[in-house]
């Protein structure tokens, strides 16, 4: 299959990747603000999460337009063994970052402790 270089670029998909780098950008920036540095309830924050809303919904329309040109084919999104895969990874990472959180907080960094301490701090205090 030869195809020129302008038939090849075309296949890129870029106009949906110009709408998807900045709606994750702008996702990750309300996420990581939001909270922290400024209010939920901040403007700015609102906005991030507006934009993101518009920009994700454009990709989807580009990558139904463009149908197996896209960058995520429609077949993708319809096919529930991805679904499945997405959710069962999400809650994999869920349940790992669950973990992680715990095992920091109550770890045995420090050697002179006993198991009686370790154990005791496993009980939640009032």
């Amino acid at each position: 299959m030869d195809l020129t270089w302008k038939q090849q670029l075309l296949k890129f998909d870029l106009e949906g990747t110009v709408l998807f780098l900045p709606a994750i950008i702008c996702l990750l920036l309300a996420l990581q603000w939001g909270g922290s540095k400024y209010e939920w309830k901040s403007g700015r924050i609102i906005a991030l999460f507006v934009i993101f809303g518009l920009l994700i919904i454009g990709f989807i329309v580009i990558q139904w337009w463009k149908q197996e040109n896209a960058t995520v084919p429609p077949r993708v999104f319809l096919n529930r063994n991805v679904w499945g895969s997405a959710w069962f990874g999400a809650m994999l990472g869920a349940g790992f970052f669950v973990m992680v959180y715990y095992l920091r907080k109550f770890s045995l960094t420090d050697t002179t402790r006993t198991l009686l301490t370790y154990i005791s701090n496993l009980v939640p205090s009032h």
